[in-house]
């Protein structure tokens, strides 16, 4: 989980500053993100006491909220790491 929130706030940090949106190092961040996410969905689906039990979001009254604050909260996160010059 920490590769895919560590991937999640550089892209939101150096996209539009540092780098192009379009480049090839969001597009690799954004890659790594999706694959680290991945990787601990599928490791907590196989744990006998996981950190959040998945069944949580079966409903879609706390899925798509979930996704809505992890999404505002990185942009933020990301915002504040490297300020414009």
């Amino acid at each position: 989980m920490t590769f895919a929130l560590f991937s999640v706030v550089l892209a939101g940090a150096w996209a539009g500053n540092r780098y192009a949106w379009a480049s090839w190092r969001i597009g690799v961040l954004a890659r790594a993100a999706a694959l680290g996410l991945a990787a601990f969905v599928a490791s907590q689906r196989r744990a006998a006491e996981p950190v959040l039990p998945l069944r949580v979001f079966d409903t879609r009254n706390v899925r798509l909220p979930s996704m809505m604050i992890f999404a505002v909260g990185a942009a933020m996160f990301g915002a504040t790491l490297d300020p414009p010059l």
